[in-house]
């Protein structure tokens, strides 16, 4: 059976990324999730490939505030 695929369905979960820092093998970014009401998070990249938030729920970054990388 073929699900119609609509154009809000398709943008629901497409979230951004933005303001990308490297900190030796750690790679951060900000990223939008608009299936959390817009919220924004820092994420980190291990050298290893692990993703996790830094930013815990239900805290949210502003894209335009500057971070440190600590």
């Amino acid at each position: 059976m073929d699900l119609p695929i609509t154009a809000d369905a398709a943008v629901a979960e497409t979230g951004s990324l933005s303001e990308p820092r490297i900190d030796g093998d750690n790679i951060y970014w900000i990223e939008g999730r608009p299936l959390e009401k817009g919220r924004n998070v820092v994420v980190a990249r291990a050298a290893d490939g692990t993703i996790r938030d830094v930013t815990p729920s239900p805290f949210n970054v502003s894209a335009s505030t500057s971070y440190e990388i600590n």
